[in-house]
């Protein structure tokens, strides 16, 4: 009796031990088979695949980018911009977001505009798709103003892809913080 007492209390201390590492930010991503990248001057995070690629830097505003592992022509990827925001309200910003989709994008068509969040940040959600050379891209992008500053978490994959993604997608915008 008192032998399987002592069982109990070291399994039960183990599981205390494992259930706190978990809720260390840097542990659970490589648990879970994600990594966890900060920039190092913005100081934003964000989990991200274990086995994408990481890109520092880029066009548009872009700080990081994330490449999937896919075997198809056009790699799925996320990347988040910031910018100072030059006081637009977020639905401003979100509304010229869509407008330079349109002009950048060959026949891009806004899809879904919603209230979402950027991690625990109030943000407008932009779904939409575009025309690519080999077929139709899906587009989201996840606006997000925070300390005076617009954060656009973006994603883009082929049109018949988007639905495997979207799990991994959701878990990154969530796992946003700064």
């Amino acid at each position: 009796m008192v032998k399987s007492r002592q069982v109990y209390q070291t399994w039960s201390l183990i599981g205390l031990i494992i259930l706190s590492l978990a809720s260390c930010d840097q542990i659970l991503p490589r648990m879970t088979g994600y990594k966890n990248y900060t920039h190092p001057s913005l100081r934003f995070q964000v989990h991200y695949p274990a086995k994408w690629t990481l890109i520092e830097g880029g066009s548009f505003g872009t700080q990081v980018q994330f490449l999937s592992d896919s075997p198809s022509i056009f790699l799925a990827n996320a990347n988040i911009a910031v910018n100072r925001n030059p006081n637009l309200s977020l639905e401003a910003l979100a509304d010229l977001s869509a407008k330079q989709l349109t002009i950048l994008l060959p026949n891009y068509e806004l899809e879904t505009k919603a209230i979402g969040t950027l991690g625990k940040h109030k943000a407008v959600d932009l779904r939409g798709v575009y025309d690519a050379a080999e077929g139709k891209r899906k587009i989201r992008s996840v606006i997000a103003i925070i300390n005076e500053m617009q954060y656009v978490f973006t994603f883009t994959c082929e049109a018949q892809d988007e639905h495997s993604y979207a799990k991994t997608i959701n878990k990154m915008i969530d796992s946003f913080s700064l």
